[in-house]
């Protein structure tokens, strides 16, 4: 169970740092944006971790629940990295062109909440079945 932890935490990071890159790229880069993306990926983290993190004290098959999270994570990330990259064709925002701070955070946040929601769970998850 401490490897399964280990590699949820490895992949937390990556998932994190890969989907901050390429938001970063797909909004011309500013500080503000980075702070909107950071902002939505703790806010959607820590509901990820309090409301499905909840479900796991009713749960009797708590490692296939936790197998079956971290399933749905694994599956969540390249589609999350697909729906970044095709972000400006499907706003339709030119090149060139740059993103108003609502469009920033409406889109950041439904495209980071697939990927940090399940994340946020299995936090929670793993430290239960740790303990």
């Amino acid at each position: 169970m401490t490897v399964a932890i280990w590699v949820m935490g490895f992949s937390g990071i990556v998932a994190q740092v890969l989907l901050l890159r390429e938001l970063l790229i797909v909004f011309s880069g500013n500080e503000l944006s980075i702070g909107i993306v950071l902002a939505n990926w703790l806010v959607l983290e820590a509901a990820g971790s309090f409301l499905l993190g909840k479900k796991i004290e009713s749960l009797r098959r708590k490692l296939e629940a936790y197998v079956l999270v971290q399933t749905m994570f694994s599956f969540a990330l390249p589609l999350a990295v697909y729906g970044v990259r095709s972000l400006r064709g499907a706003i339709g925002v030119v090149s060139g062109e740059g993103f108003g701070l609502p469009v920033i955070f409406l889109s950041s946040f439904l495209l980071l909440l697939p990927v940090s929601l399940p994340h946020g769970a299995l936090f929670t998850f793993g430290c239960r079945l740790y303990a």
